[in-house]
Formats: structure tokens, sequence, C-alpha cells
């Protein structure tokens, strides 16, 4: 995608096979400076629909040649049969963020605020889970773990390390209620032992 954007910023073209049925094209439009490369717009073109054009946030960071995470990822987020487009959006040392738009069949692509403002996402295909991670400093943890019901996230279990003391609690909603395990002291980080696994 970089040389791409590279190439032509104001028109950086790839393809996603939506579903068995459906293929898509999205240009990306932005502005090159230097080495940095600011995306601005997308045009999502399905056949016999109109094209489809959203503005990409205000916020979203900046992309530099080689960074950690992809600039563009078409998955099954909400594990409905079609994939979605999620665009990096911003990241910290260990944080980071991605805009999500969900394919709807009657609408088409549709952002959506709840996988976008969704720390760290991590897809569990074989749990049907969405999987976040937010570390705030030392010993100062979350990763939360969401089910998918009509295109929103539902939490249904965290492990939360408290900054304070380095405690770790896992949180798990059980028959309708939160029950809460003291998990102790950890040697290594939450994010080592499960968000890798």
């Amino acid at each position: 995608i970089w040389q791409k954007a590279v190439d032509r910023p104001d028109s950086v073209l790839l393809f996603i096979q939506v579903n068995d049925s459906t293929t898509a094209s999205v240009t990306l439009s932005g502005n090159l400076d230097s080495n940095f490369y600011s995306p601005g717009r997308l045009a999502i073109s399905i056949a016999n629909k109109p094209v489809q054009e959203m503005q990409v946030t205000k916020n979203t960071t900046i992309w530099v040649e080689g960074q950690q995470h992809p600039f563009v990822k078409f998955d099954d987020i909400n594990f409905d049969g079609s994939r979605d487009i999620q665009l990096f959006d911003n990241a910290g040392v260990v944080n980071f963020w991605y805009s999500t738009w969900l394919y709807i069949p009657a609408k088409g692509f549709v952002f959506n605020e709840d996988y976008s403002n969704t720390p760290s996402p991590k897809i569990l295909p074989d749990a049907k889970r969405l999987m976040s991670y937010y570390r705030f400093g030392m010993c100062d943890e979350t990763i939360g773990f969401f089910a998918v019901e009509k295109d929103t996230l539902r939490p249904v279990k965290y492990y939360i390390t408290s900054p304070e003391n380095c405690i770790s609690t896992k949180k798990e909603l059980i028959n309708g209620k939160w029950e809460e395990t003291n998990l102790g002291q950890w040697e290594i980080s939450i994010y080592d032992s499960l968000y890798y696994q």
C-alpha cells in the first residue's frame, strides 16, 4: 500500500472480496508530505450500487513507511460472513486503533463507533469474540473480551491490573451477573500472557 500512496496519494486503489458474491474497489485519497501520508477520504464502489464516499476522521494519525501496524485491513470483524474495512487510525507505544466500517448488505459500508473506539482489537474467530487491550503505564492494563450482538460490542470478560499494587482481577459476566476473581500479582504483563496466545 505504501508504494501506491507514494505513486498516487490521491488515488490508492485496493480491492476487497467482501463475501462470496460481492467484490468492492476501495480508493483511498490523501496527502503525501515527504515521508508521511495523511489519509483523507474513502470511495467504495460495488457493482450496481452508488459509490460510497466517506471522510476519514480528522484525528487519524499520519502514516509512515514501515510502521508496525497494517495501514488497511479487510477482515470479518463482526462474524457475519462479510469482510469489513479497518483503516489504521492511531497508535502509541503499545495501544493502537482502527477506524472501522462494517459491511451491511442493504447499506454498504457503515462506520461503526463501537469498533473504532476499541483499543488494540484482536479477532478471535473460533470463539466469535473480539479481544481488546489497553495499557496506560506500568501495572495499568485492561484486556477486554466482547461478544458481537447486532453490530455492537457487549463486554463479557475483563482482566484488569491495578496501577496501585499490580494486582490483577478477572471480571466475567456469568448468567447475567458480573463475577470477580482476584488473580494476585503477575510477574509478567497480562498482555504478554493472554494477548499473544
